[in-house]
């Protein structure tokens, strides 16, 4: 819950900046099929989208600056903690 309100702080903070946020919202990987433009390279495009929707549902925008790497790293170590956490025994 707590990395769910920083998340919501962090967008709520760029929209007030007018940049993007660190982190965007979950987002279905339709998405990247709707950025394919149409040319050469549409079909490998689309072929490669199939490939990551095979293993993932949803995905996250990173805003692209020199800390990418490190933000989305860490965002998905935290999300990981969070999801091998199971309910204590009351």
């Amino acid at each position: 819950e707590a990395l769910q309100a920083a998340m919501a702080l962090s967008i709520q903070t760029a929209d007030k900046e007018e940049r993007k946020p660190d982190m965007g919202a979950l987002i279905s990987l339709k998405a990247l099929e709707a950025e394919c433009k149409p040319g050469g390279d549409a079909s490998l495009w689309r072929a490669k989208v199939k490939v990551i929707e095979e293993r993932y549902v949803r995905m996250r925008r990173v805003r692209g600056d020199g800390n990418c790497f490190y933000r989305a790293f860490f965002a998905s170590w935290m999300y990981s903690f969070k999801s091998e956490q199971k309910p204590s025994a009351s």
